[in-house]
């Protein structure tokens, strides 16, 4: 009596029950019932959320000035210095031009914790940490009197603001207005204030705080951000039909008749006039070569 032969699974079969295995799997674990990660320590984070939480602990130091508590959290992301940690995500910040705010608040952290930082030449504040002494009222006794309590003194440390403080220029001449350009061009961006600083060689100087008013409010911003322009350069975006006054912060009178009133370009189009402000000891120094560069 012979066998009968035995039946074979089709290989295409396997494959799709494969396949469709993992693709049950991958829902499941995905969708029905995905990984809920909890209590994750900040050392696990990604790197750009430890970047944000570096931020946070920042600005936190800025509201309570408790640098210990600051210093134990920054040792939860890093066996490394915590002013070193500190120190290098606010020279990244001022590299990449960040918001001002969370510059300062970065470099303030990092002063404390003793980092040195390069953005400490623009942004630097100074504030009080809280105290660790626990001071405790002491008794005077005097012959024939009943003892008295001296006044306990106040144990809430007041924080001091950070302020950014004009840049002191490396040399002792006034700056002034040398250099005003009304830029109305199809080549030039419309309505691009831009200002450059130089010093009493015609060499940019970085890190000079430039304030820009209107009718309706102010804006602060700083030269060296943007390198391609030159290490004294800046600039600002205007908006159509305001008026502008633009001042270096404690170092000249404010620049006034900034205008963003439509202008013709030479193809009869219209456009928002830029401006070029050059401030300088000397009118003579826009005829060095770096001047020439920005002004290109």
């Amino acid at each position: 009596m012979s066998e009968e032969p035995k039946q074979r699974i089709p290989f295409f079969a396997i494959v799709l029950g494969i396949l469709l295995g993992l693709a049950g799997g991958i829902y499941y674990a995905w969708f029905l019932n995905p990984v809920n990660v909890t209590n994750t320590a900040p050392g696990q984070l990604n790197e750009e959320s430890q970047t944000a939480y570096i931020l946070l602990i920042s600005e936190s130091y800025l509201q309570d000035t408790n640098l210990s508590r600051a210093r134990d959290r920054l040792r939860t992301i890093d066996n490394r210095d915590p002013g070193e940690i500190v120190a290098e995500q606010a020279d990244l910040a001022f590299a990449r031009g960040d918001d001002s705010e969370n510059i300062r608040a970065l470099t303030t952290l990092a002063e404390a914790l003793g980092g040195e930082t390069s953005a400490a030449d623009v942004f630097s504040g100074t504030v009080a940490p809280t105290s660790a002494v626990n001071l405790t009222p002491t008794a005077t006794f005097l012959p024939g009197n009943a003892p008295t309590e001296t006044p306990r003194p106040p144990t809430t440390p007041v924080p001091v603001e950070p302020q950014v403080q004009p840049t002191r220029l490396p040399f002792e001449a006034d700056l002034e207005l040398v250099g005003r350009e009304v830029i109305c061009s199809d080549d030039a961006p419309a309505g691009l204030v831009q200002v450059i600083v130089l010093d009493e060689l015609g060499q940019g100087v970085p890190g000079v705080p430039v304030q820009v008013t209107w009718e309706s409010g102010q804006d602060v911003f700083y030269t060296g951000f943007k390198l391609e322009g030159g290490s004294g350069y800046a600039d600002y975006q205007m908006s159509p039909e305001l008026a502008y006054n633009v001042t270096l912060i404690g170092l000249t009178e404010p620049v006034t008749g900034i205008n963003s009133t439509e202008c013709q370009t030479e193809s009869e189009l219209l456009s928002i006039p830029g401006y070029r402000l050059i401030f300088a000891p000397d009118a003579s120094v826009i005829e060095t070569p770096e001047a020439e560069e920005d002004e290109e």
